[in-house]
Formats: C-alpha cells, structure tokens, sequence
C-alpha cells in the first residue's frame, strides 16, 4: 500500500508542471522560420480546452515548452515537420478542420 502511494504522489509531481501552468490569455502566433512563405499558425488554447494538454506539452523539464513548435521555430518547417504530424493527426482524429489554411490563416 505504501508503494501504491509513493508511486502515485510521484506520478502527480512528474505531471503537475504541465497542469499548473495557466494557459496565455489569447492566440499564441507561431511564425514559419525564416525563408518559408506559410502564414503564421495563431494557436488559440480556448479552442483546444477539452483536449488533454500533456498530448503536446511532453517535455515534463519544460511544460510550457511544445517540442514539436520548438522545431519549427529550430527551423524545420515542412509538411512532414513534427509540428504538423502533431497538429494534423490530433485534427483527424478530432474531426477538426485539415486544409492548410484553417491553421495557416492569411491575415
């Protein structure tokens, strides 16, 4: 029974960063680097409320961090980036919009 526990305090502490950060208050604008001509993604987590937030914030060290943007802003922009595996695979699954400008919205 006392394994039982620790084991799950432990689990609550290695998960509680991604939790217990608020989310930004509006869009978060997520840029092509430089040299892509995309449109900026604006990435609004009021859309996204009922999904669970570790499905991208996966870097427990750094929960505000998304890894998969963190690429794109590293530079890797591209139909088979990780950010858009991400995206459109969490889209498909989710019955939600997949054509390039329901994200990439010219403004």
């Amino acid at each position: 029974m006392i394994r039982f526990v620790t084991a799950a305090l432990a689990a609550m502490l290695v998960a509680a960063p991604v939790f217990a950060a608020e989310p930004p208050k509006g869009p978060v604008t997520v840029k092509a680097p430089e040299g892509h001509k995309q449109a900026p993604v604006k990435f609004d987590h009021a859309n996204h409320a009922k999904l669970d937030c570790a499905k991208c914030h996966t870097d427990k060290a750094n929960a505000k961090a998304v890894p998969a943007v963190e690429s794109v802003k590293a530079g890797e922009a591209s139909p088979k980036s990780s950010a858009h595996d991400l995206c459109l695979s969490c889209h498909k699954e989710n019955k939600a919009k997949t054509t390039c400008t329901a994200c990439h919205a010219k403004a």
